[in-house]
């Protein structure tokens, strides 16, 4: 299983589309749902902090991900641009194969 964990600073008064955006049914799993070996992401809100995010994306490998990135690169970069505005921070912190 390919995993891929970002950390997120949401706008304050951004949070509801953030959601609509980055959750479980939301744009960015749409999108790597193409992908036979999507598995779902995953959303995280701390519990300290309401516009601090954790997303975690998984793929049954990294293949299929960059798959995803090769196949529908437009659509990514398009999607990342619009989602820029929902977010004050927002940072890769991990990736990796898990068993």
């Amino acid at each position: 299983m390919f995993v891929r964990v970002w950390q997120y600073e949401v706008r304050g008064g951004r949070e509801a589309e953030f959601l609509r955006v980055y959750g479980g049914d939301g744009t960015w799993a749409r999108l790597f749902a193409r992908s036979d070996g999507f598995r779902g992401t995953e959303l995280f809100r701390s519990v300290s902090d309401p516009r601090a995010f954790l997303t975690v994306d998984r793929f049954t490998s990294e293949q299929e991900f960059r798959w995803v990135l090769e196949r529908y690169g437009e659509r990514y970069a398009a999607v990342d641009d619009a989602a820029a505005a929902l977010t004050v921070s927002e940072h890769e912190i991990a990736t990796g194969t898990q068993p």
